[in-house]
């Protein structure tokens, strides 16, 4: 078999071998929680929680759209598996281009894929999937940039970070970490200047969708929560409402969840001292020893040979890390450990490659037969340990928002936290059955005593909580009967 032909394809597996395995594997339809309300926000071209992933929203909203597949809330995780498959495929490119045997960039890859973290995060509707997936792709740009010189590798690289920073801002964490990888080789001044502005064009852009949609939700009342009285800035129409600039400064940079004291806390004494048992622990399980010591040689030999490389992809990998340990608001800190699983997968595929031509001298075929099988092993491990999300699938979020169009009045004010309300929302916006119901997201008693009055005048209100002691001065609650599941419903009647 030449080179060419095992070239691709091993490349052409780097990215089917885990399409595959996340398509088996893919949560069939809508969900609780953040994923139920990406899988809504993109369809009705809203604005989620921060920090707004405007990019993210677009593409989904093309994805979902054009897209003839499934429902709407399948199309959304299928979205995040291939946007984590392309991730794969962006580590097997990478170690191709720094010279590593097709066979190991492949088994790299796959045990990248196929780890704990990346496969839950690729089955459901996630925009990390997608934010790796470019970051993937601009240190994929950096290194054939370094290698080749190539001026499309050179505008590729900007236009991906721009695209991660765009589907998250997060993502500037890991903005330093492209910048050295692509310094390897220095571009003309001019050159650079040119494709720095263009990255900040397309980020511009892109978080100007925010600013703009909100101001045309809010004209053409598309919100049916405004017709209650409530304030603009609702959860899933206009998150914030990010029209105005106090509005845009909570919605991209998060700063009412504390993510601004996160950013300064990340190098404290505190925070490094939490790295071995947070997330030294996930990663020793889900990656296995033998292979963080293979990653290890991997680390040690990219130092050597390509020094800005090497720290560019342990900033763009372990930064994220670090700011989710400091930021104690993540309700999912192993999303923020993404980029260091697929760092490591790049340093393992480069250490197999490394011992290989060490031992190769002596016994070729031996040298490769191990490490060949310790990825098979760790990847094969790894799909066995999580063959429970090949069991039969889900689908309790669609008969929660079933059981609640069945016992609800069709104009009723569905008051529900954001766990419930995020499907509730799915079913209102995207699948439209939930009639004139309006789907309030909150505890109960973030709204007034007067709001509820002034609701009960004209609709019936139904608080949806898993509150089974609830107790709201000036009304009775009757519970609705659900058996066998949760939360309850409470019809909300004013005290006589």
């Amino acid at each position: 078999m030449t080179y060419r032909l095992r070239l691709t394809l091993a490349g052409l597996l780097a990215f089917v071998a885990p399409l595959a395995v996340y398509v088996a594997s893919l949560h069939p339809g809508v969900d609780y929680w953040d994923t139920g309300e990406l899988q809504t926000v993109p369809y009705i071209l809203g604005i989620p929680h921060p920090t707004g992933f405007p990019a993210y929203i677009v593409i989904g909203w093309i994805w979902s759209h054009a897209l003839p597949l499934g429902d709407v809330a399948y199309r959304m995780n299928l979205l995040s598996a291939v946007g984590m498959s392309a991730a794969a495929l962006a580590l097997f490119g990478l170690l191709v281009e720094w010279s590593v045997e097709p066979f190991f960039a492949l088994g790299a890859a796959l045990v990248f894929a196929c780890s704990r973290v990346p496969w839950d995060h690729a089955t459901h509707a996630d925009v990390h999937a997608i934010a790796l997936a470019a970051v993937a792709g601009a240190f994929w740009a950096a290194a054939r940039w370094t290698r080749t010189g190539s001026a499309r590798a050179l505008v590729a690289c900007p236009i991906a970070a721009a695209l991660a920073l765009a589907v998250h801002s997060g993502m500037i964490l890991v903005l330093p970490g492209i910048a050295l990888a692509a310094l390897g080789r220095r571009p003309p001044w001019r050159t650079a200047g040119g494709v720095i502005a263009l990255g900040v064009v397309v980020v511009a852009v892109s978080y100007a969708y925010l600013p703009l949609r909100s101001s045309v939700v809010t004209a053409q009342r598309l919100d049916p929560t405004v017709a209650l009285g409530v304030p603009v800035g609702r959860p899933f129409w206009d998150n914030d409402h990010p029209s105005t600039l106090e509005g845009f400064r909570k919605e991209v940079g998060g700063g009412e969840f504390g993510a601004g004291h996160a950013l300064q806390s990340i190098l404290q004494p505190s925070v490094l001292a939490e790295l071995p048992e947070r997330y030294g622990r996930a990663a020793i399980g889900d990656l296995a020893g033998g292979v963080l010591v293979i990653a290890l040689f991997g680390g040690w030999a990219v130092m050597r040979r390509n020094p800005m490389a090497g720290a560019g992809l342990l900033a763009g990998g372990f930064l994220p890390v670090l700011f989710v340990l400091a930021y104690t608001a993540e309700s999912d800190p192993e999303r923020y450990f993404l980029p260091s699983y697929w760092t490591i997968g790049v340093l393992l595929g480069v250490g197999a490659d490394m011992l290989a031509r060490g031992g190769m001298a002596r016994s070729p075929r031996s040298i490769v037969a191990l490490i060949g099988t310790l990825f098979l092993f760790v990847a094969g491990s790894n799909i066995y340990a999580n063959r429970g999300a090949f069991g039969p699938p889900d689908y309790s979020a669609q008969r929660f928002i079933e059981r609640v169009r069945a016992m609800t009045p069709p104009n009723a004010v569905l008051v529900a936290s954001w766990l419930y309300a995020t499907p509730l929302a799915y079913g209102a916006y995207v699948e439209h059955s939930l009639d004139s119901r309006i789907v309030l997201t909150g505890w109960p008693n973030d709204y007034s005593n007067a709001d509820y009055r002034r609701w009960l005048a004209n609709r019936p209100v139904i608080v949806i909580t898993d509150d089974v002691t609830l107790q709201m001065a000036g009304f009775v609650l009757n519970e609705n009967d659900m058996p066998g599941m949760r939360p309850l419903l409470f019809n909300m009647q004013v005290a006589p």
